[in-house]
């Protein structure tokens, strides 16, 4: 649990270097509160590794899903405690603020992006959008119950909103087409597309140069 939640502070200090225009750090790693050992690594140009939320009682599932703003805003998934987690840099010295809570109030989320300034969100069987501080609901029925539920969402650079969407069981076979799949949405949650079938337990998923990539595992033997 430590390690996935000291890549959260990682993959926000590693966005924020990577722009161009992005000042060198202040201080060395090792004197930084939230520093953690790099025994592969003495450099100081390149990102610390850094841990600035240690609860050991959030489990397993302490956090799961990451989208990154522009202005290098860090939203985290805390799917047992159903809240959307914001970590920014207000001052600038590359210490993430103390977290705050986003959202609150969901059942387990599984899925977050962003994307021009909103949030996208999966619920069990609902699709949020929050904007502007509230929460609109954009699809209520999304296949959820038994098996394997959402594992990821993106935004394409049509405009519409992707999400992988796993197979019911394991080793049966399943007549519901909207399982084990990757539906489209537009952002308003309108026009469902089915793009691909024969998922069984599709993960995240990510747009690369005009293709669409997602994470699958196979049946437990």
């Amino acid at each position: 649990m430590k390690r996935a939640l000291s890549l959260v502070v990682m993959l926000m200090v590693a966005m924020v270097q990577a722009q161009p225009d992005a000042p060198e750090l202040t201080l060395p790693c090792w004197y930084r509160p939230t520093d953690l050992d790099q025994p592969w690594t003495n450099r100081n140009d390149v990102p610390c590794l850094e841990e600035v939320i240690h609860d050991p009682a959030a489990g397993e599932l302490g956090f799961t899903e990451l989208a990154i703003a522009p202005d290098n805003t860090l939203y985290a998934l805390r799917p047992n405690t159903g809240q959307v987690m914001v970590l920014a840099d207000s001052d600038g010295d590359y210490l993430p603020d103390s977290p705050r809570v986003l959202v609150d109030g969901l059942v387990m989320p599984t899925a977050l992006a962003y994307d021009d300034g909103d949030l996208y969100i999966v619920d069990g069987a609902r699709l949020y959008r929050w904007q502007d501080g509230e929460l609109a609901t954009l699809v209520d029925d999304l296949p959820a119950g038994t098996g394997y539920g959402v594992g990821g969402i993106a935004v394409g650079d049509d405009g519409r909103l992707y999400l992988s969407v796993g197979a019911p069981c394991d080793h049966c076979e399943f007549s519901d087409p909207t399982r084990g799949v990757i539906l489209s949405y537009t952002l308003d949650g309108d026009g469902p597309q089915i793009i691909a079938r024969g998922l069984r337990q599709p993960g995240d998923l990510v747009f690369l140069d005009g293709a669409l990539w997602v994470t699958d595992s196979a049946r437990a033997r």
